[in-house]
């Protein structure tokens, strides 16, 4: 192993890194003609540092395909996911921590986890009591919770069976986002009958492993995991919406916005909703109504704007705003990501 221009592959990430972060803090985009050059470079120079090319390719392509499920998923944005992918094959190779066959879902994991946990602290500060109280009734809905727990229960087992075969650690918090990934995909193949699939799988696997279910080790794992769940992806998600989202006049509204509440037709009113990660609740019991548009992290565009507009003045509901979520950069969460991946494999070094 050569490895002896790994300096530029630190200076690009770092030129990158700074660039993109700052044209997403303050115009809330991610440049394709700073992306992908990081990209062609990249390639270069784990060819000048002598990597392994079969390990790259597949890091790379493992990469792409995580985040393009991210984007599918509604997760953040097409310019998000091929920042990542640039990080990815940008990040010398002998510096990831895991020998895995997708090294690159470190960053992923150094990315999300201290940002949602410094998002959590913000958000149980920055909201009142009734807030925290009405978020912890909505989340512990006896219709939800028992939603999650099929959907927890049957991929429990899923893993189990495939575990072996993944290329990636699972800790507690890596499991949460390959959850959600696996559960992103499974809506999108079977948007309606994703529960019945779920409750089939639990009940085959209740049949075959009750011995194995109806133990204390088991069940007080499975409560713990179902409560973390619930409180991570409902709670505090639901009190987010009042510190991300600022009201905005429907007669207001500009491409670009990303909704944080949608309207939906219920008993031929219209009413607003607030999707709480459409591709994970869906699963569950909401997926009956359909929103008048959808709003991904790419937002809204004049077509969605003029059907919102024609649906309230023909049904005139008794509201004139929308939440919209103020702009959440990702590009600086990602590129701390990569350089606390570096830092954190330096340490374990010595």
């Amino acid at each position: 192993m050569q490895a002896a221009f790994v300096s530029l592959n630190i200076l690009c990430i770092c030129l990158v890194g700074f660039i993109v972060s700052y044209t997403d803090l303050k115009k809330g985009i991610i440049k394709n003609n700073i992306v992908f050059p990081a990209i062609v470079i990249a390639f270069f120079l784990n060819f000048l540092n002598g990597f392994s090319f079969s390990a790259f390719l597949l890091n790379g392509f493992l990469a792409f395909l995580f985040g393009f499920i991210l984007w599918l998923s509604g997760l953040w944005s097409a310019g998000d996911s091929k920042l990542f992918l640039a990080f990815a094959l940008l990040f010398p190779l002998p510096f990831f921590v895991t020998a895995s066959i997708f090294p690159s879902f470190t960053i992923l994991i150094n990315s999300f986890v201290p940002a949602f946990v410094l998002i959590a602290i913000f958000v149980l500060f920055k909201t009142s009591s009734k807030q925290k109280a009405d978020a912890l009734r909505q989340t512990f809905k006896p219709s939800l919770v028992l939603s999650v727990a099929v959907f927890l229960f049957s991929f429990y087992w899923i893993l189990g069976i495939f575990l072996p075969l993944l290329p990636i650690q699972l800790d507690f918090f890596t499991l949460a986002i390959l959850l959600f990934v696996l559960v992103s995909c499974v809506e999108f193949l079977l948007p309606k009958k994703s529960f019945y699939f779920f409750a089939a799988i639990s009940f085959i696997f209740l049949f075959f492993k009750a011995g194995e279910v109806l133990t204390v080790e088991f069940l007080s794992f499975f409560i713990l995991f179902l409560v973390f769940v619930l409180l991570l992806l409902f709670f505090v998600l639901r009190l987010g919406f009042s510190c991300f989202g600022k009201p905005v006049y429907i007669n207001k509204l500009k491409p670009g916005m990303v909704l944080l509440e949608t309207v939906v037709l219920r008993s031929g009113k219209l009413v607003k909703k607030k999707p709480l990660l459409p591709s994970f609740v869906n699963i569950f019991s909401e997926i009956k109504e359909r929103p008048i548009v959808e709003s991904g992290p790419k937002g809204l565009d004049k077509k969605d704007i003029v059907l919102l507009k024609k649906a309230i003045e023909e049904k005139k509901p008794p509201f004139d705003f929308l939440l919209v979520q103020e702009t959440l950069p990702f590009a600086p969460i990602i590129f701390a990501g990569t350089v606390l991946s570096f830092f954190t494999t330096m340490f374990l070094f010595f």
